[in-house]
């Protein structure tokens, strides 16, 4: 974020077939936001993976380089939501896979869910 509050934005040469690489790096210079995986309608009526980022109501498409009212996006895009990480989350993914999304239920299962503690050796 800068410090009036603004989003903090990078200048991309090319954004299209970089959502993924492109949402985690704002992220990550934007921690209060949230990443989102999902899939988007490509325009021609057919669902695509996609990663952009959220924050209060508001989301942030890196690849249209625009803001838009929550809502409307999902709405206006069929926007559906898979998975939404924290700033903390999507980096320890990154480290673990090397690569900055789509993760697989099972890096996501295997990184970020802690195995509940043995329950058998206490009475």
């Amino acid at each position: 974020m800068t410090e009036d509050g603004r989003l903090k934005k990078r200048k991309w040469r090319k954004r299209q077939g970089r959502c993924y690489e492109l949402a985690y790096l704002t992220q990550q210079d934007n921690p209060d936001w949230t990443l989102v995986h999902g899939e988007v309608d490509n325009g021609h009526g057919c669902a695509i993976g996609h990663a952009w980022i959220e924050k209060d109501g508001e989301v942030y498409d890196v690849v249209l380089d625009s803001a838009f009212p929550q809502a409307s996006y999902r709405l206006d895009r069929w926007a559906v939501v898979f998975e939404e990480y924290s700033r903390t989350e999507a980096a320890l993914l990154l480290v673990k896979t090397k690569n900055m999304g789509p993760w697989t239920s099972d890096e996501i299962s295997s990184v970020l869910e802690t195995p509940a503690p043995d329950q058998s050796d206490k009475r």
